[in-house]
Parts: C-alpha cells; structure tokens; sequence
C-alpha cells in the first residue's frame, strides 16, 4: 500500500509539472458524475487524482474506466488545496508544492481531500457520525485529556504505533458533541492530522490530510472545504451556495417572527 500511495503521488507530481508547462493547451475538462443521486461538476484544476466512477479498475491491467456522464455514480473523488488560500496547484505555488521551497513549505502548505458518498444517507450524520467515531476508538488504549484543544475534546494513545519509525502515540480529536469532526493525528517527525467530516449537502463522507500546525484550523478548513464541495453541485458557485443558505436563513426568521 505504501508503494502504491507513493507511485500516486509522484504521478501526480509528474502530471501536474507536466499541466503546467503546456499552458497553452486547452484546459482539461471538469469532472462529471453524481454521488447519492446528487449530481456533481468537480473543477478540473482542483482535481488531484481521477475520478473513480462505480465499476471502475484503474489497477487492472489494462485500466477499467467507466465513461463519465451526469448521473454516473461516483465512488470517489480527490482535491489538491494549496493552504491557507484554498486555491489549486497552479502556477503561484508551485515551487512550494515541488519542494522548491523548502520541506514545511510543502508540508504545510497542502491540503489532500478525499470525498467519497455517505452510506448512511437514510439517517442524518448526528445519528450515524458519533457511532464512526465508536468505532475508530474501540480498542485503542487512550487517554482522555482535562482540557478541550482548540475546542476538541482530545484523548492521547498510550501505545507506540510503529516503534522503528518511532511515531509515538496517536492523539485523537472530536467536538465534544462527536457530531462534527473526527481528527487523528501522529507524532511522526513530520507530524500530520486525518480530519473526517459529513457534507449533507450531497449526502458525502469527507477525509482530509493536513500538517499538524495546521490543527488550530481545523473548523476554518473544514467550514471551507465544505462550501467548496457543496459548490460542485450541478456546478454551482461558492457565491450561489451562500446565497441560497442566506435565503433559507431568513425564511426561516421570518417564519418564527410571524411576517
């Protein structure tokens, strides 16, 4: 596994240099497809790896690749984020995601997300996500700490992970009402954080990697990871989706004022 994330990555490395160069070609189109029936338009430049359709083999030999279409099921799509702009690789920042600026450049200046349909679009993510993270802690040995960090209840791990690359303990993060994130992190020498998260908007499961500076930010990059995706359905823009959540918000009032 950890050479197949490692081809991944210096592909994609490969491909995006690659983009960059040939400016003058005409620009990849956006994703297509839907997830739970919602359908998406994913901007290509954001994209970070192909979109894997249902049915898909992209490690067969030769690849399996479902053609895209509005209303073919995605089963999982990637973001490249440049931080703290959210803005994609281009070429502003690629030096710092090339390593050219140095190695906590890179590390902290990216975010990789992964988004992937809610199998549990029956229930509401306050009945199914508490039960997630259930489960993501059942059998750890853990500690639970006195004091929230950065507005997270946190637990430390009390066992070494991997004792020869000497990552420590993992240390666990989540609201204290376990509704709305779920963070995991390690104490690698390049210390990163995993950050889960629900987007209803289109019924999603959202998974996202991060340098562990990061963390203080944690619900400023999940609020705008969240208006980023919800934005991809039926290729809205961020401004439409604030808008209309402006629209409800104040229908809403009104209905309890009585106007």
């Amino acid at each position: 596994m950890k050479k197949i994330l490692i081809g991944i990555g210096l592909a994609a490395v490969i491909f995006w240099a690659g983009c960059l160069r040939e400016g003058n070609k005409k620009p990849a189109e956006p994703g297509i497809g839907s997830m739970n029936g919602v359908r998406l338009v994913i901007p290509a430049d954001y994209r970070f790896f192909m979109i894997q359709y249902e049915g898909d083999r992209i490690w067969a030999n030769p690849p399996v690749r479902h053609p895209p279409g509005p209303d073919v099921p995605i089963v999982e799509f990637t973001l490249l984020l440049h931080y703290p702009d959210f803005s994609p690789l281009n070429r502003s920042n690629q030096a710092s995601w090339l390593g050219i600026k140095g190695s906590k450049a890179k590390n902290d200046e990216w975010i990789v997300v992964g988004v992937e349909p809610d199998e549990q679009t029956e229930k509401d993510p306050s009945v199914w996500f508490p039960k997630m993270i259930g489960r993501f802690l059942d059998g750890e040995n853990t500690e639970v700490q006195p004091e929230l960090f950065f507005g997270l209840v946190s637990e430390k791990g009390k066992k070494i992970i991997d004792s020869e690359e000497r990552s420590g303990e993992k240390e666990y993060f989540y609201d204290p009402g376990k509704t709305i994130a779920y963070i995991e992190c390690n104490k690698y020498a390049v210390a990163s954080c995993k950050h889960w998260f629900a987007i209803s908007e289109i019924k999603a499961i959202v998974k996202i990697r991060y340098s562990k500076n990061n963390l203080k930010d944690w619900r400023k990059i999940q609020e705008k990871i969240t208006g980023m995706i919800a934005s991809f359905e039926n290729g809205k823009t961020e401004k439409e989706i604030v808008n209309e959540n402006s629209i409800v918000a104040y229908a809403s009032a009104a209905k309890k004022s009585g106007r």
